[in-house]
């Protein structure tokens, strides 16, 4: 015969087995049992274009990680609450644009997007949320962006921008407005191909990529 221990108080155990072994019976016991590991559980959308998933943590604590994450990324990598180490992209991800993943010990939050498009500015990289768009042919760089979309038809951001004046040491600065548009495939990638950067009732336009 063979006897469960799990979830059976310690003493009935005892009592159980020595009778059982005094009328003879065989008894197998098993001990501590590892539990089987937690699954990952889906928690919807996340974003315009992105699904959330998390592992042995709530599905709101997950969406308060990840949207951590993504307020504080420099277009390189993301930077988690205390506590939780970010990176981009997540097991076999088909780019490093394809989402987020971020751990906390045992606890695993993964947001997976569909293809990001990236964005070229004038120093020739094509980059995901950027955080500093240049713009040299006009003197004209944007920094501090916050994205407040991203992946669709068209995406925005707010910034600063820094504006020389041609010939000169001069620069005026202010906010800025950028918006990218014109979502295509250049080449293998696919990437918003114009920007328009909108700022003291000037506007400057960029594109084709």
């Amino acid at each position: 015969m063979r006897y469960e221990r799990a979830g059976v108080p310690a003493a009935a155990t005892r009592i159980v087995i020595g009778v059982l072994m005094t009328l003879g019976i065989a008894v197998t016991v098993v001990v501590g049992a590892p539990a089987p590991a937690s699954a990952a559980a889906s928690c919807g959308a996340f974003g315009e274009n992105g699904t959330l998933e998390a592992t042995g943590v709530s599905c709101a604590k997950a969406r308060s990680v990840m949207r951590y994450a993504e307020a504080h990324d420099d277009g390189n990598a993301p930077r988690g609450p205390k506590g939780w180490k970010c990176a981009r992209g997540y097991p076999d991800a088909p780019s490093m644009a394809a989402g987020f993943t971020c751990r906390r010990g045992r606890a695993r939050v993964i947001v997976r997007y569909r293809e990001q498009p990236c964005l070229q500015g004038a120093m020739g990289d094509c980059l995901v949320r950027p955080k500093r768009l240049f713009a040299t042919v006009s003197d004209l760089d944007v920094d501090r962006l916050r994205w407040r979309s991203w992946g669709g038809k068209t995406a925005t951001a707010t910034g600063r921008y820094h504006l020389r004046k041609m010939g000169t040491d001069q620069v005026t600065t202010g906010r800025a407005t950028v918006t990218a548009s014109g979502r295509k495939r250049c080449g293998r990638q696919l990437r918003y191909s114009r920007f328009t950067i909108r700022m003291r009732g000037r506007t400057h336009r960029f594109g084709p990529c």
